[in-house]
């Protein structure tokens, strides 16, 4: 079941540092408001080990499978409020169950909930402590409240028996940096840019330690990549200004500072709609301001990361796929707006909206077989002369999303 293999997958993340709404909101099934003033300490306590002879794989309780379901569910679409609300019931019925501590504990660390998330980690290693490689994520909490002595135990304690944890040796990394062991977060990062070369967050770290450490133009070597994988995140700009100044080069560095400037302002409007979309994920009316930004930024990669979301927590509706297609057309987006035709040609092959919309792209874009083929969908006729039932237009809105 999901709930266990959730349990084997640790968190690859570590933290980093209102928009006027649209028509589009829809009031999500949120649990009562006082589930997220809870805290992981009023939990349920149960004597060490009494969950010791669990293994993943084993069925649940018959009496927990109700609240357990609701949870995962909710897990699953990234509603977080309603996920705590069936794990705590689970809790409730059977404490100390081991994979929802686990659950728990990830559910409380992205929500910045980060004193709450070492409760649950601790319960459910004092549950289960061989399972030590599934709590890294206690480590990153831990870390983020300041208490890097511990997290560098926890991290080096998994990596002796996971040497392979990647995400385990960049939070030590980061770790050794803060408590003043350079030389060590130096090489700790250079073991794991090598083995995940293409995080840009994590090279943006690196760049970070180089320049406190005044490796200035390795520093800036580190940025400058960094801002090559990712062209719209702040971070590497800022460091690049900073080591161009550094070397003398006044005019390069203004170029990169104003670059900077202008991302980052979109960045601290994301993080902030991103903030509310942690307890609050259908909030449609968000996700499309989100759009909007991305769009009005030139992200296709993000506007496609959004449109996801959407067709993800809303399935089935029409109006978000066909949304995103028309954004990404319009921002020239020629392989994402192909990929995400496809998309509705696969998913909504007996639409009459979604063939009429296919059938115009095509027809602009100039794909003729593209268009014979829509084309013969919507004269009732497959490409191969076999009729087909096609519905005048199915239920959906065809109305712009937010108008």
């Amino acid at each position: 079941m999901m709930f266990l293999l959730n349990l084997l997958l640790a968190f690859t993340q570590l933290p980093t540092l209102e928009l006027a709404s649209t028509a589009v909101q829809e009031a999500p099934p949120t649990p009562e408001v006082d589930i997220l003033d809870r805290n992981a300490a009023d939990l349920p306590r149960v004597a060490a080990e009494t969950w010791a002879s669990w293994k993943p794989g084993e069925e649940p309780s018959i009496h927990v499978l109700g609240a357990l379901t609701h949870g995962n569910e909710a897990y699953g679409v990234n509603n977080y409020p309603v996920a705590l609300e069936g794990y705590w019931d689970v809790l409730e019925l059977s404490p100390g169950y081991p994979p929802v501590l686990h659950q728990m504990g990830v559910i409380y660390f992205r929500l910045h909930r980060y004193t709450d998330a070492i409760e649950c980690f601790e319960r459910f290693l004092l549950q289960v402590p061989n399972y030590l490689t599934a709590t890294r994520a206690l480590g990153h909490a831990l870390y983020s409240v300041g208490r890097y002595d511990h997290a560098r135990i926890h991290y080096e304690n998994i990596l002796r028996t996971d040497p392979a944890s990647h995400e385990t040796r960049r939070g030590l990394a980061l770790t050794y940096s803060k408590l003043g062991e350079t030389d060590l977060s130096i090489l700790a990062f250079e073991v794991y840019l090598e083995a995940v070369p293409t995080n840009t967050e994590a090279r943006t770290q690196f760049a970070e330690v180089l320049y406190d450490a005044e490796r200035i133009e390795d520093a800036l070597a580190q940025a400058r990549q960094a801002a090559a994988e990712d062209p719209f995140a702040p971070r590497p700009w800022f460091i690049t200004s900073r080591a161009l100044f550094d070397l003398g080069q006044d005019e390069n560095a203004e170029i990169a500072h104003a670059k900077f400037v202008a991302l980052n302002e979109v960045s601290a409007q994301v993080r902030a709609i991103e903030s509310q979309l942690l307890v609050q994920p259908r909030r449609f009316d968000l996700l499309l301001a989100l759009i909007t930004l991305h769009k009005d930024s030139g992200n296709a990669g993000g506007v496609r990361d959004i449109v996801s979301r959407l067709t993800t927590i809303d399935p089935g509706e029409l109006r978000w796929p066909k949304y995103g297609h028309l954004v990404l057309h319009e921002m020239g987006d020629a392989s994402g707006a192909l990929d995400a035709a496809r998309f509705l040609e696969e998913n909504y092959p007996t639409s009459r909206e979604a063939i009429e919309h296919l059938l115009e792209f095509y027809t602009e874009i100039e794909d003729v077989e593209s268009a014979q083929r829509i084309g013969a969908k919507l004269d009732g006729k497959q490409p191969g002369g076999t009729p087909e039932e096609t519905p005048d237009r199915d239920e959906a809105s065809d109305e712009h999303p937010g108008g």
